[in-house]
């Protein structure tokens, strides 16, 4: 699937909505908010627009989209599964258990349905930790369902679902090499509606030489880093950054 997706080039006007603009020299009014190519170009009162597509927002808010932060979207497929499940009864039902078994079909179902939840409930950005780079289809299946869904996403390429516990807790497996592919091929444009991150697992899931291999390798190709911390009873107290001379931190980890 390319970067070079169509975008939407639909000129829209939304009229007499309640604007809460997140902006201290704007602040919050009634008025109308013009979007072109999928971008806001001007909000105010009294706007017109003979090329766009009026939407009467009376009686209706326009805010910025919320932004959620951390969600495995692979797992959309699984809704409503172990909602009262503790970590390691997760761990061992989804990423040991079910995750194996998910081929690219069922990653772009579970990625578009959880893209499709989160912009019905308002969050209109997502980053998407991906542990089910089980083979480049699987990756590049969960990609396009972000280009699907029309959400902004960080795509954060992880490692595998396949013999997970392999990838996990002082694993010495490196990161899987496709995500070279990604960024070359699929995912080169830091400026496009989805983007590329590097969902590594750090000293608290790999060795210290790994992980310093890992962290090379995502700085080699000009990504943003993401780590878990303190996962689980583990994380909590096996303590492996305190003790890790290496550096593990910058401005984009």
């Amino acid at each position: 699937m390319s970067q070079n997706q169509p975008q939407n080039k639909e000129r829209i006007l939304i009229k007499g909505a309640y604007l809460m603009t997140q902006d201290d020299k704007l602040g919050n009014f009634v008025g109308d908010v013009l979007v072109a190519d999928g971008r806001i170009l001007e909000i105010g009162r009294d706007l017109s627009d003979d090329r766009a597509r009026v939407i009467n927002g009376t009686g209706n808010a326009v805010l910025p989209g919320f932004i959620d932060t951390h969600r495995h979207n692979w797992q959309g497929a699984l809704r409503n599964l172990g909602p009262a499940w503790t970590y390691q009864e997760y761990r061992s039902q989804v990423q040991i258990g079910l995750g194996q078994y998910f081929d690219p079909r069922d990653v772009h179902v579970g990625n578009l349905a959880a893209d499709l939840m989160s912009l019905d409930s308002g969050v209109t950005t997502v980053r998407d930790e991906s542990h089910i780079s089980n083979s480049p289809e699987h990756s590049d299946a969960a990609i396009a369902a972000h280009w699907e869904s029309g959400i902004r996403a960080v795509f954060d390429h992880g490692w595998p679902s396949t013999e997970a516990e392999q990838w996990q807790f002082g694993s010495d497996r490196t990161h899987p090499d496709d995500i070279r592919r990604i960024r070359n091929e699929v995912l080169s444009d830091d400026s496009a509606r989805v983007t590329l991150n590097a969902m590594l697992r750090g000293p608290e899931l790999s060795t210290p030489d790994v992980s310093e291999r890992d962290i090379r390798l995502a700085r080699e190709l000009g990504l943003r880093i993401s780590m878990h911390v303190g996962l689980g009873e583990w994380g909590r107290s096996s303590r492996p950054y305190g003790s890790w001379r290496r550096p593990v931190c910058s401005p984009r980890t």
